[in-house]
């Protein structure tokens, strides 16, 4: 395993790197794991008895708890993890998969950043590449292109399209909400969106 040169980044992270595992890994084999063992205070990403990796953490509330598992097999998988003070999530290949609360685990002192290996379990048997460490928070369009930085935001509006609430009856001179969901890409390009009213000339961008 590797123990990178970058600790003590604060609530604000982001870590990433490609993956491939030889075969499922073992309970609590790691992956990775931000954090430091005496006194714990972690987040890390191991495997399980079951076979889909874990998304776990101890310390800060945490006592060795799960906030999710992902699905990973013996092919090339790129995988994020973001923290910020609001919350972890975990993305693979460019989609999220798991988020919780955040136990700061790269807050304080001799908080290391541990790829393949731990202090107590099985180091990760595959091959890592491409692993990228940043002091702030990736959203999630920008942890897609991590994965895929070459489809461009009107190919994946195309393929995936948006939700939107297909109706809204309003009273005059009301203001209402209408949710619109999009790809985090689209999102991140800051799209015009237009709307229309059935009344005659009820129609506008916001």
């Amino acid at each position: 395993g590797l123990k990178l040169n970058q600790q003590n980044l604060g609530e604000d992270f982001t870590v990433s790197m490609w993956l491939k595992p030889d075969k499922t890994l073992a309970d609590n084999q790691s992956v990775l794991f931000l954090g430091h063992h005496n006194p714990e205070k972690w987040l890390a990403v191991a495997g399980t008895a079951e076979g889909p990796y874990k998304f776990w953490a101890n310390g800060n509330s945490y006592s060795w708890g799960e906030l999710g598992r992902m699905s990973v097999d013996s092919t090339w998988h790129q995988m994020t993890v973001t923290g910020s003070a609001s919350g972890v999530a975990a993305y693979l290949d460019g989609e999220l998969i798991v988020s919780g609360k955040t136990n700061s685990p790269l807050s304080g002192s001799n908080q290391d950043i541990y790829v393949g290996v731990t202090n107590w379990d099985v180091e990760f048997t595959g091959l890592v590449d491409e692993v990228k460490v940043y002091n702030r928070t990736l959203s999630a369009g920008e942890a897609y292109r991590l994965y895929d930085s070459e489809t461009s935001a009107a190919n994946l509006l195309d393929t995936t399209g948006i939700d939107v609430t297909e109706s809204l009856s309003m009273v005059t001179g009301r203001t209402e909400k209408i949710d619109v969901s999009m790809h985090p890409v689209v999102a991140d390009s800051n799209p015009v969106i237009t709307y229309a009213s059935n009344n005659e000339g009820g129609k506008g961008v916001c």
